[in-house]
């Protein structure tokens, strides 16, 4: 079974970027790309997005906010990574500091500290990773912990509050208590796909031209080339071949809930919607 629910759609020209930039298409040539949301969902449902030109520049404008509303912010530098924070802020990479942003994009506290991605954890805590080893973060800024851990960037959101990554066909996790552990996929993960989360019951993936979940030893796939929005705002996805031109997909990430966010832009603005599978 498959769901989608629009999450947050940010409208040109109303503190979003419009600004078109000319890209290298698959098909040769170039052709012009809209800026993209790269998004982050906190384990209680709070989202936050980098916002990226359409060939992936990263501007000082982040998306924040949850199911009552969303509001691009702007920042005083472009952030290289971003977590969300369950109290409608974000945890943002800046050079060599973690920043944590409130709710108006507003600095709250900046620690030295270097990282090559973020993750989202409970309670307003975070994942700082670099290739090396993995940091947990509490809410206040204090370190809870740091273990080795070489998932580097292809790191993801795990089962209470740890996080993920692939080991060959199978899936390491690391705990908040630094524990490490082994899961095996069933079936075994193919090299073409991508982890996206190792939660709610499920490892889910990427794979080309879709989207794929395991739970219990059972495989759903779905076809996910494009996505975007109808006239009515109504998300959908589609084959590339059955999808309208005017919509483009843009990053495919998991979540802590064992769902996917789906970016995309468009016409009406850059939107986030979430893709539910079960069965």
């Amino acid at each position: 079974m498959l769901s989608l629910e629009l999450r947050a759609l940010a409208r040109w020209g109303e503190g979003m970027p419009d600004e078109m930039v000319e890209v290298e298409s698959p098909e040769g040539g170039s052709t012009a790309a809209r800026p993209r949301l790269e998004p982050s969902a906190a384990p209680g449902g709070a989202l936050a997005a980098r916002v990226t030109l359409g060939d992936g520049t990263p501007v000082p404008v982040v998306l924040l906010g949850r199911d009552d509303g969303f509001a691009p912010v702007f920042l005083e530098s472009a952030p290289l990574a971003i977590a969300a924070r369950d109290d409608g802020g974000c945890w943002a990479l800046h050079s060599d500091q973690l920043v944590h942003h409130d709710a108006t994009g507003r600095p709250v506290r900046a620690d030295a500290g270097s990282a090559s991605s973020l993750v989202a954890a409970p309670a307003g805590a975070v994942w700082a990773i670099d290739s090396e080893a993995a940091a947990l973060i509490g809410a206040d800024g204090r370190p809870a912990g740091r273990w080795r851990w070489d998932g580097g960037e292809a790191s993801v959101p795990a089962e209470g509050g740890s996080v993920a990554a692939r080991d060959g066909a199978r899936v390491r996790v690391l705990g908040p208590d630094g524990e490490e552990t082994s899961v095996a996929a069933e079936p075994p993960l193919g090299t073409d796909e991508r982890l996206l989360c190792a939660a709610g019951g499920a490892l889910l993936t990427r794979v080309a031209g879709g989207v794929r979940r395991r739970s219990g030893g059972r495989v759903l796939q779905v076809p996910v080339e494009s996505a975007g929005l109808g006239a009515d705002g109504t998300p959908w996805v589609a084959r590339l071949a059955d999808a309208p031109l005017d919509w483009e997909l843009g990053a495919v990430t998991g979540t802590p809930a064992g769902t996917v966010l789906l970016s995309a832009s468009g016409a009406l603005g850059a939107a986030l919607i979430e893709l539910r599978l079960a069965g």
